[in-house]
């Protein structure tokens, strides 16, 4: 259940198995359950409770990828093109 929000980011509070209290930051992305943003699912571990993450649907790993790896792509083959394109006027220049 939402805890409190602190500028743009979300803390959940949630209940192990053995009745502790916890606190997670939540994933922008993570999913609310049944769209109740004000619900998410958790996964911990048992034996370190305090250790857990908010589960994401399957396309937002899916969809970062794709855009870290478009970005770099698009960065890389930027590169490619400066390079040569800068050994000419170097080699104009002098």
């Amino acid at each position: 259940m939402l805890a409190r929000r602190e500028h743009k980011r979300a803390f959940f509070r949630y209940t192990d198995l053995e009745g502790g209290t916890h606190e997670i930051e939540a994933d922008y992305a993570a999913r609310g359950i049944g769209g109740d943003r004000s619900r998410i699912e958790v996964v911990y571990d048992r034996r370190q409770p305090d250790r857990a993450i908010c589960s994401l649907a399957a396309s937002t790993p899916l969809w970062r990828t794709a855009g870290v790896t478009l970005a770099g792509g698009l960065l890389l083959s930027l590169a490619f093109i400066m390079m040569p394109l800068q050994l000419i006027l170097i080699m104009l220049a002098g």
